[in-house]
Parts: C-alpha cells; sequence; structure tokens
C-alpha cells in the first residue's frame, strides 16, 4: 500500500460488485480486501464517500481487526464415548502409563474422571497428550492449563506432577505437590507454597506467558509463583501423573483445559495483556468489584478524561502510578474479530453499552477526538472533546503510538553529517537518536529523551513538523567510517502523545580514506572495491552487489558498502 489515500467508496450492491466496479474504473489498482463500511466509520449511511488517510486506514483498520483472543487447543472431561472405564491405554491420544486409568466412583463434574494409583511402583510415571502451539506470529501469547485436582484423604502421600508443560524440547514448568503443599516447580527451584486439602477438589492453574517467558501458578485463584522458562516458542506437551516417591494415597484429574489466551486477570482489578504487554484497569472508571458490578460508570468530557489518568497515577490507583488514557489503537487492540465486533467479557466484564475516550485528537479537527465502542468495538472520529463518555485507564507496556510517521529515509551522509526526512500528519516535535548499529534499540520514551541509555551512546536531535509538510533533518557530530542505526519519534504538539517508533534506518558515515575504498580496510584494490563498484554500475546490488569480493580487514558490510557507493555515485 503506497498510495497517500485509501478510498472507500460505498456501492449499492454486494461486495464483489463493489469489487468489480472499483477494479474496472481504476485499472491500475487492485483490491486486497472488502471491509463493511460501519466496522469502521459506524454513522455512515447510504451513498456516504468516506475518503481515509493513509495512516488512519492502516491503524484503525488493518492492524485491529484481529482474530478471536482465545483459543481452546485441547479439553478433556474424560467423559464417554471418548474415554471409557479402565486403563487409560491410548484413549484419546492419551499416552499408555499402567499406573492410571478412567473411573467413575470419584469425579468432579460428568460421569468419569482419570485416576492414578501409585501403590506397589517406584519412581516417577505420567501420562500426557500433545498439544500444537506456536507463539511465533500469534497474538495469544498466553497458554494457560487448568485441571480439578484431588488426593484422597488416606493414605502415605506421593509426590505428585499436578499439571506439567512441555516444548518439544524441553521442560516448562510444573504444579508440584509435596510435603502436603502446592509448588510450582521450576527448572531448577521450587517456588511458593499452598497447603493441599485432603479428599476435596482444588482448582489447579499453570500460565506460559510466552511473551515474557514467564511462569505463574494458581491453586483456587490465589498465587503460588511466578517464575522463568526456557526461551522456546512452543508448548507441545501437557503430562500429569507420579513425580516421585509413590505412596498409597490416589490422586484424581478432571476437566482439563488447555488454551492460548491474551489477557491474564492479575486479580487485583487489572488485566495484562500478554501480546502487547499493556495493563488495563478491569472495570469502567466509575465500577469497581467482582464483575465490575458494583457502582456505576463515570462519564467525562476528553480533557478531564486526560486528567483523570494523571489523578489516579498521583493516587498510586491498584499500586502504580503510570496511569493514562489509552490512544485509538490501544484501545482498539481490545475488540475481537468478526461483525458485529465485540469485547471479551470474561476478561472486562460489565462494559457500558457506550463509546470510550481514547488520548488521539483527530488528525484534521483539533476541537473532536477519537472514540472507540464497547461492547460493539465501533470507532467514531467526529465527537467533540466536550461531550462525555465513558474512560477505561491503561498503563505500561508495548505503546501503540497515537499517529504514524511516513519515513523519507537517510541522505546526504559525508564522514560527520546526514541528512533525515520524514513526514507527520499532526503538527508534532520530531526526535531523532542515532546508536551504534547493532546496538539494544531505544523505546519511544528513550528517543524522546535523548540521552544515553543502559550503557548505549546517542547522538540526539530533534524539530518541528508541521502537518503533512516534509520535514528535513540535519543530522551532525557522528564519527567519521562508523555504521549507525537511527531511530525517530515525534510528539504531539497538543498532546505529548508519541507516535510509533520509527527503526532502525542504517547509514554509516564516510571513513577517513580514499573514496573509492568501498570495503573500508584503508585500500583501495581493483578486485574487491574496484569490481564492486563495476557491478554496481551495471546495475547489480545485493546480494550479487559483493559477493566474493569485500576485501580482507573490511570495516563495512554488505549493506552498509551498497549504501556508501549510493551516497557518493547515486
Amino acid at each position: 500500500m503506497t498510495s497517500k489515500n485509501t478510498i472507500c467508496l460505498w456501492h449499492e450492491g454486494t461486495a464483489v460488485d463493489a469489487a468489480k466496479f472499483y477494479t474496472e474504473t481504476f485499472r491500475d489498482r487492485a483490491v486486497r480486501a472488502v471491509h463493511r463500511a460501519q466496522d469502521v466509520y459506524p454513522a455512515c449511511k447510504a451513498r456516504d464517500v468516506l475518503t481515509v488517510l493513509r495512516w488512519v486506514f492502516v491503524c484503525c483498520v488493518l492492524l485491529l481487526c484481529g482474530a478471536a483472543h482465545s483459543q481452546v487447543l485441547y479439553q478433556t472431561g474424560f467423559e464417554p464415548p471418548g474415554f471409557a472405564v479402565g486403563p487409560i491405554g491410548v484413549q484419546d491420544g492419551w499416552s499408555s502409563q499402567s499406573a492410571a486409568s478412567v473411573q467413575s466412583a470419584t469425579k468432579f463434574a460428568g460421569a468419569q474422571a482419570l485416576q492414578f494409583n501409585p501403590t506397589g511402583l517406584a519412581g516417577g510415571h505420567v501420562t500426557g497428550h500433545g498439544v500444537t502451539y506456536s507463539s511465533v506470529g500469534n497474538s495469544a501469547r498466553l497458554v494457560r492449563i487448568t485441571a480439578n485436582f484431588q488426593v484422597s484423604l488416606t493414605g502415605v502421600p506421593t509426590a505428585w506432577s499436578v499439571l506439567i508443560g512441555r516444548s518439544a524440547t524441553t521442560f516448562l514448568c510444573q504444579v508440584f505437590v509435596g510435603g502436603g503443599n502446592f509448588q510450582l516447580g521450576l527448572q531448577s527451584s521450587l517456588v511458593g507454597s499452598i497447603p493441599i486439602v485432603r479428599g476435596q477438589w482444588q482448582r489447579a492453574q499453570l500460565d506460559l506467558n510466552f511473551a515474557t517467558k514467564t511462569c505463574s501458578a494458581f491453586v483456587d485463584g490465589a498465587l503460588l509463583g511466578s517464575g522463568p522458562f526456557p526461551n522456546v516458542a512452543d508448548f507441545a506437551r501437557l503430562e500429569v501423573g507420579i513425580n516421585s516417591s509413590p505412596g498409597t494415597d490416589r490422586a484424581f484429574w478432571d476437566d482439563i483445559v488447555v488454551e492460548a489466551t491474551r489477557f491474564v486477570d492479575n486479580g487485583d482489578g487489572t488485566v495484562t495483556d500478554a501480546s502487547t504487554g499493556l495493563m488495563w484497569d478491569q472495570c469502567a472508571r466509575g465500577l469497581s468489584g467482582a464483575g465490575c458490578a458494583t457502582g456505576a460508570a463515570n462519564v467525562y468530557s476528553w480533557a478531564n478524561a486526560m486528567a483523570e489518568g494523571a489523578t489516579q497515577s498521583t493516587a498510586n490507583y491498584k499500586g502504580y502510578s503510570d496511569w493514562r488514557l489509552p490512544s485509538s489503537v490501544e484501545l482498539r487492540t481490545l475488540v475481537q474479530g468478526g461483525y458485529p465486533l465485540t469485547i471479551d467479557k470474561t476478561a472486562f466484564p460489565n462494559p457500558p453499552a457506550s463509546y470510550f475516550w481514547s488520548a488521539s485528537t483527530h488528525v484534521l479537527d483539533s476541537t473532536v477526538a477519537w472514540l472507540v465502542g464497547s461492547p460493539d468495538g465501533g470507532t467514531s472520529s467526529g465527537n467533540s472533546k466536550v461531550i462525555n463518555y465513558d474512560v477505561r485507564l491503561v498503563r505500561g507496556g508495548q505503546y501503540f503510538g497515537s499517529f504514524a510517521l511516513l519515513p523519507g529515509g537517510v541522505s546526504g551522509i559525508t564522514k560527520t553529517t546526514a541528512t533525515l526526512t520524514a513526514t507527520s500528519p499532526i503538527d508534532a516535535t520530531g526526535r531523532w537518536v542515532i546508536v551504534p548499529r547493532g546496538a539494544t534499540p531505544p523505546t519511544p520514551a528513550q528517543v524522546i529523551a535523548g540521552v544515553s541509555y543502559g550503557g548505549v551512546p546517542v547522538v540526539a536531535g530533534n524539530g518541528l513538523m508541521v502537518v503533512g509538510t516534509l520535514k528535513t533533518f540535519a543530522v551532525t557530530a557522528l564519527t567519521t567510517g562508523t555504521a549507525y542505526d537511527l531511530y525517530l519519534v515525534a510528539t504531539d504538539s497538543r498532546t505529548a502523545f508519541a507516535s510509533q517508533l520509527i527503526g532502525p534506518l542504517q547509514l554509516s558515515t564516510l571513513g577517513p580514506y580514499n573514496t573509492f575504498d568501498v570495503d573500508g580496510n584503508t585500500q583501495v584494490n581493483a578486485l574487491t572495491d574496484g569490481l564492486i563498484l563495476l557491478r554496481y554500475m551495471l546495475g547489480l546490488r545485493e546480494p550479487a552487489l559483493t559477493r566474493g569480493a569485500i576485501g580482507a580487514g573490511a570495516t563495512r558490510d554488505a549493506a552498509a558498502i551498497e549504501e556508501h557507493i549510493r551516497s557518493v555515485m547515486p
């Protein structure tokens, strides 16, 4: 999508008719997607013609109309007809285990449950079921395993593995029972302690957060403990059974569920989105308590909504001091796909049937701001800031900027200077930092601060950006013959909120040596530098440009060599 504008046309026929009309009218264009107009413009009516700026379309349609927030990967209550009373064998794909059987005498619900009998055994004995999950490209970054578990009232205690999580290659973590207590078992340690109540069903829960590589365990909703698990991207297997020290008691499992989800209820009135790292207030302002059923939702003007975040931060609301009003893009991440759009009411119960203010001012009119609707998830922009709407606060995590920059690129590179260009859709202050090539990327806040972070030295600068006008930044104070990464952020002149982070844009300053020393090894060699220059003039580019022609002791990699040649010989 390279055009400046995306034109959304109302058509009285079907979506196919609209697509045919568009392609026949604009022969050099293609239809990549057809969207229901009211998904993105709730007030639209027949014969409306909408012109949506590119950055708005990308942020509010393509990025945000995603998949559902949770997916059941596997579940079972060990019920017929999938399971029959007797040895677990290989029923429903479970691995064979002589100590495990399906029985009907002790169950949490339904007619059957799984039982382990350790009598007469030695060592560990587990059964398990395969699960397919990868966190790569998956918005559901949390795998949650839950089960009802009971240990018999009598018998010599056994050390039990209540829930074990494994990747295809390694053990991740487990809920463990030993010495009369639940504990979280990590790679090399046990964490936490909650007493087991023998003869009673208790709810065990294991959360594997693949965004943070953190495992957390809960018993009857109470946090047992948290800790790291290995740096893997997959969950492949659930296991249960005897951990060690078989005794003469019995253990039972029922209603096992493995699901991939985004939302983590932190148990303190906040909900963390594992896919973005954002922590949300579970209830709209004015509501509280279990199920957000206490009180009445408060409504605010836009200015008061913005102030509410600061007020609650000062009050250290729920133990945090960085609450704020979310951007429209952040609010839309809570919306589930499909039509009509909805919000996850398990994670965010009792949502007011109204619109919520965002911190995002409309790009074309500073007197109005973006709203996101709940429970229908619609988006509206033409709403005066003096009108009262609902508020849901957010804190931390990955910040989704309220607007997007269009980078122009880096050019005019010399030994110590360069030129950066970019365009902003609103009046803003552009801020850039340059760091050594390959250094840890900065956060938007670190770019705005413009000072060294985590031991990474920076060169920084800033300048005013006028809406829709290409801005040229003069980059100075660079070091001769050095490879850099450049990052750019802009802050809204009205709200001070940051744009999305641009970068890394790579550049390498000219060396103190001859311009024709393209690989930067202080020597000009016909079989290396000369060959590369000849290939460039013949139209070759990476990877063919430098293949087999970079000299010994080169200080520029392939990308930096092409960049250097382009800067001196466009």
